[in-house]
Formats: structure tokens, C-alpha cells, sequence
């Protein structure tokens, strides 16, 4: 798919300004929503390999590994978990990280708890458990970004780009070089609701220029043609940044 172009009929012009940016990045989530999950799992999968079995030490780390298997078991399948599956977990997890709350695992819940109240549009109390999470989990190491990434995420979704740029930019200070194309496109956006449009475009443009499939170039094509429309530049959304990449 190539780069859409800023110039063209009406309706594109129409579409633009109806439809915010965090609306198409959600439509985007959606359709990969089992991509987004299976990153997320590798990331907890990481974490847990990193602690090893040392770090569960005790009959009551035990218990705790033992009854936070059986939720992650109910989130299982070839496909990711519908918002509803996700709804049906809430009671689970909010008994599983208070009665867990002292266990390294039961705080490592709080991000499944934040996700379900996140798909069930509790968007105050994912921010609620996401805020426990960041005082109860080491500042330090590869956990407190993931939660802050998680918080920018409900922040976007409820229309809160301020609160949005303010978490995003400890993520990429943890220097994350495999995310920097992701969070120069989170950047964009929140710059774009903020009708900062020049910012947003310096932002895409940053993003099309990194290495990665995530953002798809042919999204962050269109999130940078509707940011030009916007500034009245009214010029094409670089296809000369994507293409330029190509012919390097």
C-alpha cells in the first residue's frame, strides 16, 4: 500500500478531520490484537526467565505461581482474548493481586489487571492498578517502562495527550531501540491531538525513517499525510521519506 497522498478529493479531507489519530491507532490494535498480545506475553516470559525460580522462594511463592498459572491458562488459545474474556478475569485478578500483594508475582498481576479493566473501558481503574503497579515494582530495570508504556496507552484511548507525552518519554529514555519506531508514532499522535500538527509531522517523519514493522510504514504514510493537511501544507506525505528509505 502506498503513501496516501495529502493532496486529493474531499472525502479524504472529510475523513481526516472526523477521525482522530488515536481512533485509527485503535483500529490498527484491533486487527493485530494477536500480535500486540504475543508481544506482551514474550516481554512476561522474558521478565520470568530473567527471575528464575530463586526469586520464588517459600510455600507462598509456590501457591502464588501455582494460582496465577491457572489465570494465565484461562487467557490461552490460538487466538488473543476477547474483551469479554478479559471481563471475566477482572474478579480473579483483583482477588489474586490483594491476597498476593507481598508476592513478586502477585504484583507482575497488576499489569493483567490493568489490560482487563482496559478492555472492559474501566479506563480511571486501569490507571489505578497501573499507578500501584509503578509503586510496588522496582523503579529500576525492564518493568517500570512496560507499565508506564501500558498507562500512555489508556492515557491516548481517553483522550489525554498531555498525561500521554509525560509517561512516554521516560519509555524512551530507557533508550529501547526496538520500540523508538513505535514511540516516535505514539509521539506524533499525542502532539496531533494537541494540534501541535508541525511536531506531529517531525515525529512521523522520525518514525519512517527508523528500522522496524511496527508501526506498518503504510500507517505512519497516512498519519503523516493527515498531519500535513492539517498544518495547511497541504504536500504529500513523504513518499519521499518511506521511498528514500528504499533507495538508500
Amino acid at each position: 500500500m502506498g503513501a496516501i497522498k495529502a493532496k486529493g478529493d474531499k472525502k479524504l479531507r472529510k475523513t481526516v478531520e472526523i477521525e482522530g489519530p488515536y481512533d485509527r491507532v485503535h483500529k490498527w490494535m484491533e486487527a493485530h490484537a494477536r500480535w500486540a498480545l504475543g508481544a506482551v506475553l514474550l516481554c512476561l516470559a522474558a521478565l520470568l526467565a530473567s527471575w528464575g525460580v530463586e526469586s520464588y522462594s517459600g510455600a507462598r511463592e509456590t501457591q502464588a505461581r501455582n494460582a496465577y498459572a491457572k489465570i494465565v491458562d484461562a487467557l490461552s488459545g490460538p487466538t488473543a482474548p476477547t474483551p469479554d474474556k478479559w471481563k471475566e478475569l477482572i474478579p480473579e485478578l483483583e482477588n489474586f493481586t490483594k491476597e498476593y500483594s507481598g508476592a513478586e508475582i502477585g504484583r507482575l498481576a497488576l499489569l493483567d489487571l490493568m489490560e482487563a479493566y482496559f478492555q472492559a473501558n474501566r479506563y480511571d481503574d486501569a490507571v489505578k492498578a497501573g499507578m500501584e503497579a509503578l509503586q510496588k515494582l522496582p523503579a529500576e530495570g525492564t518493568i517500570a517502562p512496560l507499565v508506564r508504556y501500558q498507562l500512555a496507552i489508556v492515557k491516548e484511548k481517553t483522550g489525554d495527550p498531555d498525561a500521554a507525552l509525560a509517561l512516554w518519554a521516560p519509555v524512551q529514555a530507557g533508550r529501547f531501540a526496538a520500540l523508538e519506531r513505535e514511540l516516535r508514532w505514539h509521539f506524533g499522535m499525542s502532539y496531533e491531538s494537541r494540534q501541535e500538527y508541525g511536531k506531529a509531522v517531525e515525529q512521523y517523519e522520525k518514525a519512517l525513517k527508523l528500522e522496524g514493522a511496527y508501526p506498518e510504514s503504510a500507517l505512519l504514510d497516512a498519519e503523516l499525510a493527515s498531519a500535513k493537511i492539517k498544518t495547511g501544507s497541504g504536500s504529500a506525505p513523504s513518499n519521499s521519506v518511506s521511498d528514500e528509505k528504499k533507495g538508500s
